[in-house]
């Protein structure tokens, strides 16, 4: 893949297409989104990244993952989960 920066090229280029489609949405945080994914880092035990993901989510129709413990928490938060 060429090392960091061929990584780092790929991911700038995935995402000016995802959001050519209108299919990503860049959310600056705030203090009050911080605050919740640390409480979501102190329930269910997430790193902050997965406890952010989670709190953005509530702003979605669906939450889409692969990890099947954050689909769990999802469910419990009570988002809608696709896995």
């Amino acid at each position: 893949m060429g090392g960091p920066k061929g990584v780092f090229e790929k991911f700038v280029g995935e995402t000016r297409f995802l959001m050519r489609l209108n299919q990503l949405e860049i959310v600056l945080l705030s203090f009050r989104i911080l605050i919740e994914a640390v409480n979501c880092v102190f329930n269910y035990g997430v790193c902050v990244a997965d406890a952010i993901q989670l709190v953005l989510a509530k702003r979605f129709s669906v939450f889409l993952t692969f990890d099947r413990k954050l689909s769990r928490i999802a469910k419990e938060e009570g988002l809608r989960t696709i896995i």
